[in-house]
């Protein structure tokens, strides 16, 4: 079965397209720091980083900070210098495009894999934005995500969370192994994005597409990290975003 983007998706939604800055024929890429060579070469040639395709991916969320008291916040504030009726009709665009987790419903049939994906975000987005409600902190907050969450994940209990969560392990496996190795996090993560885009068949015009539409699929959070990156200030001081 071809679970490419542009076979899954509805044919109106094929003109949406990343904006893709022309590079030159002697591009470096070697500056990504990715150990995927197809998705750095691609990439390259869209004259774009994956730290790029992820911040013009997030442009577009709703970035509500922790109500500490009640503030009125504007979710479309990025789009305020158009009108109301045009920011609709830009937003309805860039949202058409179906996350990996939509297309594998609508094509698989079965249970929604963005529930149990979303459930797990939320519990470890909770935990890692805390900002000094809990009673204990959890460990290696200060040293950022990645860290967090394979210290978390490595010491899971499957007969509380789930064996469906294998895969994360391995995955929490070889991210401290990497990070213990002296491995940059920056890069690490990049890495990481990389090689699941390229196991869900997307093609570089498409990375943008598919990195929104993941972080649409759970935006409270995503936003609420975008605007913790927009306004450091707002962070925890013991959690390194």
């Amino acid at each position: 079965m071809d679970m490419t983007p542009n076979n899954l998706n509805n044919p109106g939604k094929q003109g949406i397209t990343p904006t893709a800055i022309g590079a030159s024929e002697d591009y470096d890429a070697s500056g990504f720091g990715l150990e995927c060579p197809r998705a750095s070469q691609e990439l390259a040639q869209l004259g774009m980083s994956v730290k790029d395709m992820v911040k013009e991916a997030s442009d577009i969320l709703p970035q509500q900070a922790i109500l500490e008291n009640f503030v009125h916040h504007n979710p479309w504030e990025m789009l305020q210098h158009v009108t109301f009726q045009r920011a609709h009709e830009l937003l309805h665009e860039l949202l058409s495009y179906a996350s990996p987790g939509e297309r594998t419903m609508t094509l698989c049939g079965g249970s929604d894999p963005r529930l149990r994906a979303n459930s797990t975000l939320a519990e470890l987005s909770a935990i890692f934005l805390d900002r000094g409600a809990a009673k204990a902190s959890a460990p290696n907050r200060e040293r950022g995500f990645l860290w967090f969450f394979a210290t978390l994940e490595k010491e899971a209990d499957f007969g509380l969370i789930g064996s469906w969560r294998a895969h994360s392990r391995q995955v929490a496996d070889r991210i401290l192994q990497e990070l213990n190795q002296g491995q940059d996090p920056e890069q690490l993560a990049e890495t990481l994005l990389a090689e699941n885009l390229q196991a869900y068949g997307v093609e570089a015009r498409d990375y943008v597409l598919t990195t929104r539409s993941m972080l649409w699929d759970m935006q409270g959070y995503a936003g609420m990290v975008k605007r913790m990156e927009m306004h450091p200030g707002k962070v925890h001081p013991f959690c390194l975003l």
